[in-house]
């Protein structure tokens, strides 16, 4: 029985995975709309019905029917939540916290407030990003064509002329002929292979921890990533102490929050070593290498509270205080990001003038 049921597993969350993909930001929609109707005294099946009927026809409006059915039929809303998988483990933990205490509205509320922060440090970071991103993918594509189409048709012409070129212009003219005779395979080529490995560099889970790690080390992106993390951690612990969360059942959670393998690594170690009865004064003095993930202002104030009993405040003032910083980190990014583009671009732009004027300026001396 065993062997039979193991690939109906791996089946299941195969499914599970596929379906959920993309679904996000109807997700967090569907339990911030839950909260709102909970909060103002529907019980679960009605709340249930309701949000349904208001979704438009698709994969999230299934799901929901798919709940509301195992909901009919007895089945507790937690494990309905957990059997559709389409809601992340905080929000998963606090629901079904939340049914056993008797708190499920107000935890449902605290899971829509998360979620709404995770909307947002995403969007900053997007938004980071966007423009310089673009100004990149801009570049690639008009240099690409550039060196596909221009470069063949300037080697040839300068070719025609038995003069001495500069070196500029003998680097372009290679490039072209080169370009001219095996573009339609290195331009392909090379187009697949810049996506390949940006996907297994940052998106493939079981190799982005490579550059996840080169853009920890990256200044700018360093101070972004650092605040965005401690600013979660903050966040999702003093909400979830504050919900009556034990606190190994929420550093369990902790390391599925995030995808950066150093903040995984240092949520297991402090999940364990919870659970053996340590303090966090204790296991954060015999972690190694902790200040570059966990500066030491947050860790003195963790202390500090564990002490005075003010766990759940504090942390939520760790979540605050650093998420004034993801907004100043977020901004730096594209401030320092465009103008370095640019002098790349006008570098390389230079560079083909320099080996397209030269040449033209010394041919005219010969004639």
């Amino acid at each position: 029985m065993e062997n039979t049921a193991h690939p109906l597993t791996l089946k299941r969350k195969a499914f599970l995975q596929a379906r959920s993909f993309g679904l996000q930001n109807e997700s967090r929609f569907f339990i911030q709309n839950l909260s709102i109707l909970v909060s103002a005294g529907m019980n679960i099946e009605t709340a249930l019905a309701s949000v349904y009927e208001e979704l438009h026809p698709g994969r999230m409006r299934s799901v929901v029917k798919e709940i509301l059915q195992d909901v009919d039929e007895g089945m507790s809303f937690s494990k309905a939540l957990e059997k559709a998988g389409v809601v992340n483990s905080y929000t998963l933990a606090l629901v079904t916290i939340g049914e056993t205490s008797g708190q499920l509205s107000k935890n449902l509320m605290i899971a829509a407030a998360q979620n709404e922060k995770e909307a947002q440090f995403r969007s900053r970071i997007r938004s980071a990003l966007a423009y310089s991103s673009f100004v990149l993918i801009i570049a690639l594509v008009v240099g690409i064509g550039t060196a596909w189409y221009v470069l063949p048709q300037i080697a040839t012409f300068f070719t025609a002329f038995n003069v001495p070129l500069p070196l500029s212009t003998r680097i372009i003219i290679s490039t072209g002929s080169f370009l001219q005779r095996f573009g339609y395979i290195f331009i392909p080529a090379f187009v697949l292979v810049f996506l390949s490995l940006f996907y297994f560099l940052f998106s493939f889970p079981k190799t982005r921890f490579i550059g996840h790690t080169v853009l920890f080390h990256l200044p700018l992106f360093k101070e972004l990533i650092r605040s965005t993390e401690i600013s979660r951690f903050g966040f999702i612990v003093g909400t979830m102490i504050q919900a009556g969360t034990p606190l190994p059942i929420i550093f369990d959670i902790l390391p599925t929050t995030t995808t950066f393998k150093n903040y995984a690594s240092l949520f297991e170690y402090m999940g364990d070593r919870i659970d053996e009865g340590y303090s966090f004064q204790k296991l954060f003095a015999e972690y190694k290498n902790l200040s570059s993930v966990l500066p030491s202002a947050v860790r003195q104030m963790v202390v500090a509270a564990e002490k005075s009993g003010t766990l759940s405040d504090t942390f939520i003032k760790v979540g605050t205080l650093y998420e004034g910083k993801v907004d100043a980190a977020s901004r730096n990014i594209p401030a320092f990001l465009e103008p370095a583009l640019i002098l790349v671009i006008g570098c390389i732009v230079a560079f083909l003038c320099l080996g397209i004027l030269l040449p033209i300026y010394q041919i005219g001396l010969h004639f």
